[in-house]
């Protein structure tokens, strides 16, 4: 199944938020869903150039998508991607600057993997991603296992709940908002 909806390209033409929404049919099994998401997210990012961020609620799947991503990254120059969770304080200041520097008119693209938990509490990350979303080279927010950010966003952490008031309204009201990319594999039709 894949649903998608996308108003306009910007927030400047009268749109509101452009989302892409992948779902996979829950008989496929796990391993087939998430391997299909991964593959989504790689081809999508890497059609749009600039930043993908990618929320993952668990860290477990956070690690297996960047081990994933940079083995895929090994063969391109132009695709990176960092775990902002392990990243060490000197690699994630670098990271920052150097999405501070990006230009909207990029042929790289960089994928953000991170813990809703990390983008909330980092005031710097969260900050430089804001910025992104102006002068538009934030292109993706992926929901990855978007079914727990909706069936679960208020009991499985705070942080998911904060999501919408510190993360997406600054970034959706941006000028160049990114396109939001929910990915799932068992949410029912009743939580999109």
């Amino acid at each position: 199944m894949l649903c998608m909806v996308s108003p306009t390209a910007e927030k400047g033409a009268g749109g509101g938020v452009r989302t892409l929404v992948f779902s996979t049919f829950e008989n496929e099994g796990a391993c087939g869903a998430t391997d299909r998401g991964a593959h989504i997210i790689r081809c999508w990012g890497t059609f749009t150039k600039g930043i993908c961020l990618v929320l993952h609620p668990i860290l477990a799947l956070t690690a297996d998508q960047v081990l994933k991503f940079t083995e895929g990254s090994d063969k391109y120059e132009n695709i990176k991607s960092h775990n902002m969770d392990d990243a060490f304080l000197i690699l994630r200041r670098k990271i920052i600057v150097k999405m501070q520097r990006m230009k909207r008119s990029t042929t790289i693209t960089v994928f953000l993997f991170c813990l809703p938990q990390f983008m909330v509490k980092d005031a710097t990350f969260l900050w430089a991603v804001i910025q992104c979303a102006q002068t538009g080279t934030l292109q993706n927010i992926v929901a990855d296992e978007a079914h727990l950010f909706a069936i679960h966003g208020a009991s499985f952490r705070v942080e998911i709940r904060i999501l919408g008031t510190v993360v997406y309204k600054p970034v959706f009201s941006a000028r160049y908002h990114p396109v939001f990319i929910a990915l799932r594999a068992t949410m029912s039709e009743h939580n999109l």
